[in-house]
């Protein structure tokens, strides 16, 4: 049963199985739980200030935008595309989410974020703190230049590729939004949505997305931060070389064999310089393994000629749920076996997991780990978090909840970089050519056509196995974003 309740909660993490289907019917999503915090209306962070001004206060927002006055205001913008989801006073974007069956609870989750960030946050303020003294704010109406954002969010029912491409079609066709954002599908699920999305010339940007080829994307697909095969980099090298781990096992969705699993095997053979055993590789989806991964854990638990493995490194949240409660069950512990797991700051997860997930080292990807975060140092994740304390207090802070956020405050950056007179192709334009960027929150971004992610480095983190840590659930490792090179990890290996 309790495995039962993991796979619940925790499938929406995870490469959800795609099945062919009969198209199904798109439901429009106009409430999602949007009072979740302290405000929710588009105004509720208005405050009148002085005389012809309103302060645009509250927590973590700064920028005034000064009413009144003569003569035209150069930062109001003018020009108008409906076809491409904008005009001079309204901007469009869409988004589609799991809002129904076992997904929901997470679904919504992320949809009142997106919708709370996009719509409440984002539209109250003019500038984000942080080392780009930009202020998009217009004096005669709020919004990025004064285009209101609106985010259309549509939903899953089947989550199926067939029903997703349809509600892309939706999105462009019917709403004409100007981009497509997203914070929780997996993008075994999008490939026919992503592939109209680009046909049809509209940005994608993603919290975190894998297509081939990696890092490069498709043209309009953009997912700035760091690329998976980096991620997973990152928290290999830094079992294998700063660990000290010797013999490493690794269990897998079969459909990575080509990307994480082979790049890991890359670095096992690097630092060591053997192979890792064949038998130390488990390629399954959790969620059809007999008895909770009974066979495979026991199976692991001799693979290195009858000896142990003293780490192991789950490339996704179930496969590392199910391995680590299966192993505390066969008595192999956290004391004994160091887990890794890519990209799982989930509140839930750790809560299921309980202390089988002790000491699991995981990350924030392309996130400082925000309740941690120096707030000199990253600016913009201290406003992230005074957001979060303002308008989403009810959401687990986790990847969830603060991956939408960060990418709402992105994207008020990128357009805010783009300008007033706005066009699909001058934000790609944008997002293909951000050089040496530091918003105050990430790494380092360098994106190129050839490279649509950016980063190279990542800050980690571990499960704690309690909730009654300092942070429930989870604590802080590294304090910063750790680099490939530091982790003795040349980036020629991350690429396959």
């Amino acid at each position: 049963m309790k495995r039962f309740a993991v796979v619940l909660v925790i499938l929406s993490m995870v490469a959800l199985a795609c099945t062919s289907g009969g198209r199904t019917a798109i439901v429009e999503v106009k409430e999602v739980g949007v009072q979740a915090g302290a405000a929710a209306s588009d105004d509720a962070n208005l405050s009148e200030g002085g005389a012809g001004s309103v302060s645009i206060g509250g927590p973590g927002t700064i920028g005034t935008r000064t009413t009144g006055g003569g003569g035209a205001d150069p930062k109001c913008a003018t020009n108008a595309n409906a076809e491409q989801g904008f005009t001079a006073t309204t901007m469009k974007w869409g988004t589609i989410v799991p809002l129904t069956g076992a997904l929901r609870p997470l679904g919504e989750q992320t949809a009142r974020v997106m919708k709370v960030a996009s719509e409440t946050w984002l539209n109250s303020i003019t500038k984000i703190p942080g080392p780009y003294d930009l202020d998009w704010g217009c004096s005669q109406r709020p919004g990025i230049y004064g285009r209101k954002v609106e985010l259309k969010v549509l939903s899953l029912s089947q989550n199926n590729q067939d029903e997703a491409f349809q509600q892309m079609r939706r999105l462009i066709d019917v709403e004409n939004v100007f981009l497509v954002r997203d914070c929780y599908l997996q993008s075994n699920l999008m490939g026919p949505a992503t592939g109209y999305q680009n046909q049809k010339g509209v940005p994608g940007v993603w919290c975190s997305y894998s297509e081939m080829p990696l890092p490069r994307l498709d043209k309009w697909n953009f997912s700035p931060g760091v690329d998976p095969l980096k991620v997973t980099g990152v928290n290999v090298g830094y079992m294998l070389h700063t660990l000290k781990k010797q013999r490493l096992g690794i269990i897998a969705d079969p459909s990575i064999k080509d990307l994480h699993v082979a790049v890991t095997k890359k670095i096992y053979r690097h630092i060591h310089g053997r192979e890792i055993p064949d038998g130390c590789i488990i390629l399954k989806q959790a969620q059809q393994a007999q008895n909770g991964m009974e066979t495979e854990i026991a199976q692991l638990r001799t693979c290195y000629n009858g000896q142990s493995p003293d780490s192991i490194v789950a490339m996704d949240v179930l496969n590392a749920a199910f391995g680590a409660l299966e192993a505390k069950d066969q008595g192999w512990t956290p004391d004994q076996v160091q887990w890794a797991c890519l990209t799982c700051w989930v509140k839930a997860v750790a809560e299921l997991c309980g202390d089988a997930c002790t000491n699991m080292i995981t990350d924030c990807q392309a996130l400082p780990c925000i309740p941690w975060a120096d707030r000199e140092r990253y600016p913009a994740a201290g406003t992230l978090r005074d957001t979060w304390s303002q308008y989403l207090s009810r959401d687990p802070e986790d990847i969830l909840t603060y991956g939408p956020a960060a990418i709402t405050g992105g994207l008020g950056l990128w357009l805010g970089m783009t300008g007033p007179e706005l066009s699909r192709e001058k934000l790609r334009h944008t997002l293909e050519n951000l050089k040496n960027w530091d918003a105050g929150i990430g790494p380092v971004l360098n994106t190129s056509p050839e490279d649509h992610y950016g980063g190279k480095s990542v800050w980690l983190m571990k499960f704690t196995g309690t909730a009654n840590s300092p942070m429930p659930w989870f604590d802080d490792i590294s304090g910063r974003f750790v680099p490939l090179s530091e982790v003795n990890v040349p980036e020629s290996l991350t690429r396959t």
